[in-house]
């Protein structure tokens, strides 16, 4: 009898849950030539430990991972306990997956010291486990591009588990299937008419052949996607309704079922997980699938407000309120996550087009209107693999073609121009491509979920627990298609609108007295926190610091000075009211009965001096300092040793947060606190290319101590803990 195959992701962007619903879809689509498997199905790493991992020791089973690693070398939320399972002594004793069959997909980013991490140690442990690798592990770098690794993994994988079952090898995921034989009494659904003519007016079309003229491409309409990876055959030809029968493989339906895999947002977590009240503790904890919806009560422009509403550069803080039960909890280093709906604007751009009203979603019937705007991420870049899932929806041969172009590895080069420069989704290009018209199944098949956004906090708890503040850039700009259409960022461009109360306030109101001013509402949000188990204060406050943040990378080191600045006071203020009485029970002492001098007072401060600080910050010009205030301050009161500050485009120094590090005094600083005073150097910002700078102005750096080359140096650093990058890309 055939096995179960389990296609397994831990995912915290969504990304790995997008690439393990693809996988399992086109096995679900082989299934219905070649039955390898009973099911094929579909889960989170923590929802695979409750429902299915007991059995995988005593059947025999197939399993797939697909995981990232998250921060420095952590598991996303809903892979952990799978993780923290394979690693214990006794899941490797007892044999756990003994009679599995694996193969583990890592997703990861090689600007970080942890490249792929949580996929090797799975892969490591599954086999320590008694499992049984099928096929070496991937690893995708997210800093060079996911798609070739993520599709050779998708190519080999099913033939390689279907050899292990004793299938033989001639099928693969890159074979193309054709669709089942119609039921007896059933009229066939004809293949789609051959293309009459591949020449059209599109704008899209059009405005994709210039592009492919100026990167010396082929024309678009040349294309020939029988030449295509049989990856993307496999996945223009499949009609949607084969990637939609998925079993349900959850033993317990009130925590939630496995995925039907259809985009629609996954339960799979217990009631303690995803945010109730439980037995031990009377506070709600927010989480991505229970937020918590914050009263936004302070906004202001830090950066490019003359400059409201044009598309230059507009740097935020915004902050928001917390719940009074201290159910969110927070701190400096973390990030919140913040969940945005998509706009009316967008929806109503969107459902003219898509054909259908409603569809059926695990039973429920969802509403157009409601789908569009909740659930499916309309205002994403558009992947690869939607661009060829679309085409299938054309009823213009030359629009079908070019998009199944953009999505194949040949037209690389001009996906990244055409689609990735322009942050080109759903919405813009329904208009560039007008015979495009896909059901609301195609939509609910092919695309995620809305991923949250995640900003790191410029507060501390210390400040005012019940409240937290986040900085960003708006996202605004004018596309190269469209006739120059504005974008502006799915989640900044609406914190930007709801906010404009306290950005672009009424002047007439201004002029009041606060008794005789209307009060409005406060708009929300809903957030989530995101903590940070490496990208943290060290425990000791006297090992110095360096911190390097360029334009709102500086957002998390606002966070950390604060902190130190407030631990101190606040370790002042205790130390005073405990030496002055209101202590051991609430008895007082008089002065004669206990003589406490300067030395006692010191002692039980235990309070060691907070070692140096030093921040690097770059931005454009003067006026695009952030916390300019802020930092002079915390350099002037002592909490902050030194500032470097460069500007990239204005007469100095340096150019950028690199050139201020090589300077010699500079560079010999970094090298005394860091190797021979134990200190932390913090990277935060863009990992595409200041990143790499930092990275190898470090190298540079540390070259010329104690004969150890550079880079191994810089390594060992990253290995130890003491460099820790928050970046993204």
């Amino acid at each position: 009898m055939p096995n179960d195959l389990f296609v397994v992701y831990g995912s915290a962007t969504g990304n790995s849950e997008h690439i393990a619903k693809q996988i399992a879809q086109k096995i679900q689509a082989l299934q219905t030539t070649d039955k390898t498997f009973n099911d094929v199905v579909l889960c989170a790493g923590n929802e695979a430990v409750k429902a299915h991992l007991p059995k995988w020791s005593e059947n025999p089973t197939s399993v797939i991972i697909v995981t990232s690693t998250t921060g420095d070398g952590d598991p996303p939320e809903n892979f952990s306990r799978l993780f923290r399972t394979l690693k214990r002594k006794t899941s490797t004793v007892d044999k756990i997956c003994k009679s599995v069959d694996y193969a583990v997909l890592a997703l990861g980013d090689t600007n970080y010291s942890k490249f792929c991490y949580i996929g090797e140690v799975t892969d490591k442990k599954l086999k320590e486990c008694g499992g049984n690798r099928i096929m070496d592990i991937v690893k995708a770098d997210e800093a060079t591009g996911l798609e070739e690794a993520v599709g050779g993994f998708q190519d080999r994988v099913y033939g390689e588990f279907r050899k292990a079952a004793g299938g033989g090898e001639q099928e693969s995921c890159e074979e193309s299937q054709p669709p089942p034989a119609p039921e007896s009494g059933e009229t066939p659904t004809p293949p789609p008419a051959p293309p009459t003519s591949k020449s059209t007016n599109s704008p899209g079309v059009l405005e994709l052949q210039k592009v492919c003229a100026e990167l010396s491409l082929p024309d678009p309409l040349t294309y020939n996607p029988s030449s295509a990876t049989s990856l993307q055959s496999l996945q223009a030809s499949q009609p949607s309704s084969a990637f939609l029968n998925i079993q349900d493989k959850t033993t317990n339906p009130d925590q939630g079922s496995a995925s039907s895999l259809n985009g629609y947002p996954l339960s799979l977590n217990s009631a303690a997980e995803s945010g109730t009240v439980t037995s031990t503790s009377s506070r709600t904890h927010y989480t991505k699938e229970q937020p918590f919806t914050a009263p936004v009560t302070k906004a202001r422009y830090l950066s490019g407000k003359e400059s409201y509403p044009s598309g230059d550069r507009r740097v935020i803080e915004v902050c928001m309120e917390l719940p009074e039960d201290f159910g969110y909890e927070y701190s400096p280093g973390d990030s919140v996550g913040v969940i945005v709906e998509n706009s009316q604007e967008s929806v109503d751009a969107v459902k003219g087009v898509v054909v259908g009203e409603e569809v059926e979603v695990e039973g429920e019937v969802i509403k157009k209107e409601k789908l569009l705007r909740e659930r499916v991420n309309i205002n994403g870049t558009l992947r690869r693999r939607e661009l060829i899932g679309l085409s299938t929806s054309c009823s213009d041969p030359g629009e079908a073609l070019a998009l199944k172009f953009l999505g194949s590895k040949d037209g690389s080069p001009a996906y990244t121009k055409f689609v990735e420069s322009n942050s080109l989704n759903l919405v813009y290009l329904l208009p560039l491509f007008p015979s495009l018209k896909p059901s609301l199944q195609a939509i609910l098949d092919l695309f995620t979920t809305i991923p949250p956004r995640y900003y790191s906090v410029t507060t501390t708890p210390l400040q005012n627990v019940n409240a937290v503040s986040v900085a960003f850039s708006v996202v605004d700009y004018k596309m190269s298609l469209n006739g120059g259409a504005r974008r502006l960022g799915h989640v900044t461009g609406h914190l930007e609108d709801i906010c404009g109360m306290y950005l672009n306030p009424d002047p007439r109101f201004e002029r009041l007295p606060l008794a005789l001013r209307p009060k409005l509402p406060c708009p929300t949000v809903k957030i989530f926190p995101f903590p940070s188990k490496h990208f943290k204060l060290p425990a000791d406050p006297s090992y110095p610091i360096v911190m390097v943040g360029p334009g709102t990378g500086v957002a998390p080191f606002m966070s950390f000075i604060s902190h130190r600045k407030l631990s101190k006071k606040q370790s002042l203020h205790e130390t005073e009211e405990t030496c002055e009485g209101e202590w051991r029970g609430g008895f007082e002492l008089e002065g004669e009965e206990l003589a406490v001098g300067q030395g006692d007072v010191q002692g039980y401060r235990s309070s060691k001096e907070i070692g140096e600080s030093h921040l690097f910050f770059g931005c454009r010009t003067k006026k695009d300092w952030i916390y300019e205030d802020e930092i002079k301050a915390f350099e002037k009161g002592g909490e902050l040793t030194k500032a470097h500050v460069c500007f990239s485009r204005e007469k100095g120094e340096g150019k950028y947060v690199q050139d201020l590090m090589r300077k010699e005094n500079n560079a010999g600083k970094i090298r005394d606190l860091i190797l021979k005073k134990n200190g932390y150097l913090y990277i935060c910002g863009d990992a595409a290319n200041m990143a790499r700078d930092v990275i190898a102005c470090l190298e540079e750096i540390f070259d010329v101590e104690g004969g150890v080359e550079g880079k191994k140096q810089v390594e060992k650093l990253k290995a130890r803990g003491k460099i820790l990058l928050d970046i993204w890309s």
